[in-house]
């Protein structure tokens, strides 16, 4: 076989991360063939049945290198053999996170550590209705495994986005598929009261509820994941979106393997915006003091505005 290696460390652009393997319809390398000797010329010819001559290997628009059943398997000589399942295989472990400057909505989820608890729907196949356990229910079901574009607001829409990411939108078997053994759900992303990003991975095993994965009807306990990280800065093919440098820069700390029950990861620290400005007044002697003006931005406003805290310190 072929193994294929990204380690999403090079390059800026969505085609450098990630594997995304599409086999051609024309491909005929280490596909299924009926082979067949020719005693006049000394040869083999090889074909798929078409003469009836042969059994009919049916590809079915998918490939032997990626379909996920055989019929009959292992193939049998005198039958015909039929394939299911895609031509294509796509890896994901890799996802892009993009600042907007308008009001962003991640919605809730149910979160396992803690919070209201998960309302499972009607029955095991069911989507629940609650909206955090809904979002739950998908992303257990293989919902963030995908190469959308994660867009953030505030630091917590980020954590957030971090940590649902790391737990259920990454394929750490590399199966090209979502399964219970992708999750790891123990991974925990925090803002530190210092303004560090931190991410743990703990070595615990944890339950997902009965009824959040299609078709099961029980608690299902998954293990942990050993993870590592390589962070790039982004930009489009297009040249539109230029490298955030100084933003990728406060990640880096990040980079490097992140083993079960290791140490914790932190970013470099995130600060407020503050602005200072002195102000001279004289008292009635005419003497002159200097008042010293901070601004601290506190928080952004749901319609785009900013909250500011304002401290004057007067000399003693």
């Amino acid at each position: 076989g072929i193994d294929f290696i990204n380690t999403n460390s090079d390059g800026t652009t969505d085609n450098m991360k990630n594997i995304d393997l599409v086999v051609a319809n024309t491909n005929t390398a280490g596909e299924l063939w009926n082979a067949v000797w020719s005693q006049q010329n000394s040869k083999f010819t090889f074909n798929t049945g078409e003469t009836g001559m042969q059994p009919t290997i049916n590809r079915n628009g998918s490939s032997l290198w990626t379909a996920n059943k055989m019929t009959p398997n292992p193939p049998n000589g005198n039958n015909a053999i039929t394939l299911n399942g895609p031509d294509r295989a796509k890896i994901i472990t890799a996802h892009k996170y993009i600042y907007s400057s308008n009001p962003v909505d991640i919605g809730p989820m149910y979160n396992p550590d803690g919070g209201p608890g998960f309302q499972a729907g009607a029955n095991q196949t069911t989507r629940p209705t609650d909206p955090a356990s809904a979002a739950y229910w998908d992303a257990v079901n293989g919902g963030l495994l995908n190469t959308n574009a994660r867009t953030f607001r505030t630091t917590e829409d980020l954590r957030e986005l971090l940590q649902r990411d790391a737990r259920y939108g990454v394929d750490y078997d590399g199966s090209g598929t979502f399964a219970a053994a992708d999750i790891n759900q123990n991974v925990k992303v925090v803002v530190t009261e210092n303004g560090n990003f931190a991410i743990s991975n703990a070595n615990e095993k944890s339950d997902i509820p009965a009824n959040a994965i299609n078709g099961v009807g029980q608690v299902t306990q998954t293990d942990p994941k050993n993870m590592s990280f390589n962070i790039t800065a982004y930009t489009n093919k297009e040249g539109t979106v230029s490298k955030n440098d100084a933003f990728t820069a406060m990640f880096k700390s990040f980079d490097g393997p992140l083993v079960i029950g290791s140490q914790i990861k932190e970013s470099e620290q995130f600060k407020l915006s503050a602005f200072s400005a002195g102000l001279e007044i004289y008292d009635s002697l005419g003497s002159k003091h200097t008042l010293e003006v901070q601004f601290v931005k506190q928080s952004t406003t749901q319609d785009g505005g900013n909250e500011w805290q304002m401290i004057i310190r007067v000399p003693e």
